[in-house]
């Protein structure tokens, strides 16, 4: 028999193996660095997204409860209730971004509709950041309010988009 073709056959199979197993190790280092990068990202997103809903749903709130309050008021008065109400709901615990120092400031329009009021907040931001990474995000809200029933229309829109 001739045996000359085993020893390179059994080195090319262990050297295969090895291979192998040095790929895998790769491939599975660099699965962790990607899912950790995706886990971050996920975060970052879902902040912005809680921030963004956040700063929506207290301005109904805070716009409600001023025309709930001031039902027959002149714009400057519904802008101070608006102001005084904001104050009481400010907590701003965790928020990254202007919603509540733009109206600690006055720095938004009231404009009085026949059913009621508009409110014009321009280029309100909030940030989220994880690790390295950050994202701001720049956008307008109007909220249109009726003075007799208290129900509010909201309007996000990106500062482009207004112009």
């Amino acid at each position: 028999m001739n045996r000359r073709g085993d020893v390179p056959m059994i080195a090319l199979v262990v050297a295969a193996l090895f291979l192998s197993v040095v790929a895998l190790l790769m491939f599975s280092s660099q699965g962790t660095s990607q899912q950790h990068k995706f886990v971050e990202y996920t975060s970052l997103f879902s902040e912005i997204d809680f921030n963004r809903q956040y700063v929506i749903s207290s301005a109904d709130i805070i716009t409600h409860e001023s025309a709930l309050a001031c039902k027959a008021c002149s714009p400057d008065a519904f802008k101070a209730a608006f102001m005084n109400s904001a104050a009481s709901h400010d907590t701003s615990v965790g928020l990254k971004g202007n919603f509540f120092g733009k109206i600690r400031t006055g720095d938004f329009e009231v404009q009085q509709t026949a059913a009621g009021y508009v409110l014009v907040l321009h280029d309100l931001f909030i940030s989220a950041e994880s690790g390295t990474n950050s994202i701001i995000e720049h956008f307008d809200l109007t909220l249109t309010v009726n003075k007799e029933t208290g129900a509010v229309v909201k309007k996000v829109s990106s500062p482009a988009q207004a112009a």
